[in-house]
Parts: structure tokens; sequence; C-alpha cells
């Protein structure tokens, strides 16, 4: 084997960048943010098994069948959405693993509208210190977005008013 096909499997193996990307999506129609959540199936995989204290193996034939529930219960726990200081619930609608990636969807229902979005985001912390949670929020024709760490974990979006 030569050095050049070891190369990716090294970076895969010491990677020290974890992100995180959420995409807020406010549907006007529907009255509600969609919310979708995309991971690195491994690192999801860790900072979950870390919080819960046992191994989920998630997205392999030997997941764990409370995945799902410790999943919405850690979701929970490390993110919060507020709109005008009001916080906002979200229905847990599951999870997706292909691969390398895992996704994770919610909806939080009876959104009229979005001028600013306050969000607080500690996911995946509890395993890496050098996590960077990216939330971008669609609404209004606009996209913005804020980068969260461990040393900022809130912050507020805010779209221009429209014309």
């Amino acid at each position: 084997m030569n050095a050049s096909m070891l190369l990716p499997v090294l970076f895969l193996a010491i990677h020290s960048f974890y992100f995180s990307l959420t995409k807020v999506n406010h549907n006007q129609e529907n009255r509600s943010l969609e919310i979708t959540m995309k991971f690195f199936t491994d690192d999801l995989d860790r900072a979950l098994s870390k919080e819960v204290g046992q191994k989920l193996r998630l997205g392999t034939r030997k997941e764990a069948d409370s995945t799902d529930v410790f999943l919405e219960e850690y979701i929970r726990k490390h993110t919060s959405y507020h709109i005008d200081s009001l916080e906002l619930h979200f229905d847990f609608i599951g999870k997706e693993v292909l691969m390398e990636q895992t996704y994770v969807y919610a909806e939080i229902l009876n959104v009229d509208s979005v001028g600013a979005l306050h969000v607080k985001s500690t996911l995946l912390h509890n395993a890496f210190s050098k996590q960077v949670n990216e939330i971008r929020l669609q609404a209004k024709n606009q996209i913005k977005s804020i980068q969260l760490s461990k040393n900022q974990s809130q912050g507020t979006i805010e779209l221009e008013n429209e014309k």
C-alpha cells in the first residue's frame, strides 16, 4: 500500500475538527420551524454514548433499542430555541443514519413569523472541546447563520425586516 492511500484513512482516524450543522427552516404555509441536524455518525455516537454511560452503536446492526429515546433526551437537554424571549418546544420526529452522517429531525409548531431566533446549542460539547455547531436559519427569503462553540454556546440570528 502506498502512502497516498493511507492519508485519507489517517485523516479520518485522527481528525481534530468537530462540526455539526442545524438547519432551521420557517415553513410559512404550515406555520412551523422545520429543524434538521446533521452530525458525523461516529461523533454523535461517541457523545451520546458518553452521556448515557453505555455504548449505543449508532447506525449499526447492534444499535441499542433505546437509542432514539436517549437521542431525543440528549437533543432536548443540549438545545433550546427562543423567539421574542418565548421558549419554543419542539416535537422530535426521528433520525436517519446514512453511513458516516446522521440526520436528526424535529419541528416546532405554531410559528407565524421569525424576526430573530435565539439558539443555545451544547451538542457534542460533552465529548469534544473543539466542537462547532453551525445554526442556519432560512426565513423571509433570507438565510443567516451563526457558529456556536463551547466558549460561546448561544447566540441570536436576526433577520432583516421585509420591505
